[in-house]
């Protein structure tokens, strides 16, 4: 049985049932339903948690597909793009193409599969709620501190390399740890908004700015011509451990995955989801396979991972100042999928999540 018949099933059961007893009763009754139907965990929640917004102060579904699409494009493609030249330096360039392809599709048919599911259960707001649906309780807080954590992590990653950037741009005495505090207020400020629609307008920025980045790398090594037209087709004698790293780096490339729930949640029509996803994977897949191809061709074996590693300092310098917004921007987006949960747990099922201003 599907997730769209289950789904169905446990609606068409609690219809057809007749209840003489209390409210209180009948959703008991309800959920305990459910929960006959091959095992499956009542959802937490009959709505979701944005339902019901007529009037709301603070209204959560008003993004068009095309602002979460460029959202999932700032939460996944950064700086990660410039480790797939050495990817293909380690793999060949076919084997190299053909996982960073392979792999996008998987990462396309997943993400698809997410949506289906988030519209089969219209409840679920996050993955620590797909947890409860699995697994109760237990699953939920699982999942809770997994999801929050790698999202903190992420975070973390992303103002590690603004304090690395900036140490590389100003060559200046001043401590790792000052430049890192300077990304993290940026980024508690920006990450303020209740709503994604005004995040999704700073990852436009987000977007343009790996772009430009990226180019001038690209132009750089270009020009600097470590060991241009230096490729392989496929690299023999390439052991299972040596190849794994750059298989696990393309994989890393596509895992914005742990906020597609979240994402779909604030869509004005969730089932347009798909068209993000779908705009989404088919910018990454095809910037993945043409830069990581160009550079390595003008890098050849010699190409670095980051890519940046292979220009020379100065045109290192002009890309780092351009790759600052996606930076942080990219660390914001994370941030903000932490703290959204946070906040929507406490306040699930009450008028404060819909109110500009909560009280307790």
């Amino acid at each position: 049985m599907d997730l769209r018949q289950r789904g169905s099933v446990s609606v068409a059961s609690t219809r057809t049932k007749t209840w003489n007893g209390s409210p209180e009763e009948h959703e008991l009754q309800q959920m305990n339903t459910l929960s006959d139907i091959e095992g499956q965990v009542p959802p937490p929640a009959n709505q979701d948690a944005f339902s019901n917004e007529g009037g709301a102060e603070i209204q959560y579904k008003t993004r068009a597909w095309w602002h979460t699409g460029v959202l999932m494009l700032a939460e996944n493609v950064s700086l990660g793009v410039l480790a797939l030249p050495q990817a293909l330096a380690i793999l060949g360039i076919v084997p190299g193409l053909l996982c960073i392809c392979f792999l996008g599709l998987i990462a396309t048919y997943t993400g698809w599969l997410i949506g289906e599911f988030k519209l089969v259960f219209p409840q679920v707001q996050s993955f620590p709620d797909c947890g409860e649906l699995i697994a109760g309780r237990i699953g939920r807080e699982v999942m809770s501190l997994g999801s929050i954590l790698v999202l903190i992590f992420i975070s973390g990653a992303h103002i590690l390399t603004f304090a690395v950037a900036m140490n590389a741009l100003t060559d200046h005495d001043t401590c790792s740890i000052a430049f890192a505090v300077v990304d993290l207020i940026v980024c508690l400020a920006l990450g303020l908004p209740w709503t994604y629609k005004n995040v999704s307008k700073l990852s436009i920025l987000s977007c343009a700015s790996i772009i430009i980045a990226v180019f001038i790398a690209l132009i750089g090594i270009g020009i600097t011509k470590l060991d241009a037209g230096n490729i392989l087709a496929v690299r023999p004698s390439v052991s299972f451990v040596k190849s794994l790293g750059p298989v696990l780096n393309i994989i890393l490339a596509y895992t914005g995955h742990i906020a597609f729930v979240s994402f779909q949640s604030e869509l004005e029509g969730p089932r347009e989801f798909k068209k993000a996803l779908f705009f989404k994977q088919g910018i990454a897949i095809t910037f993945y396979m043409t830069i990581s191809a160009v550079i390595y061709f003008y890098g050849g074996p010699l190409v670095t991972s980051p890519a940046l590693g292979s220009a020379i300092p100065v045109v290192t310098k002009i890309a780092f100042d351009f790759a600052i917004p996606t930076i942080i921007i990219a660390g914001v987006v994370n941030g903000s999928l932490a703290c959204k949960y946070i906040y929507i747990r406490m306040w699930k099922g009450t008028n404060v999540v819909h109110e500009s201003l909560p009280t307790v």
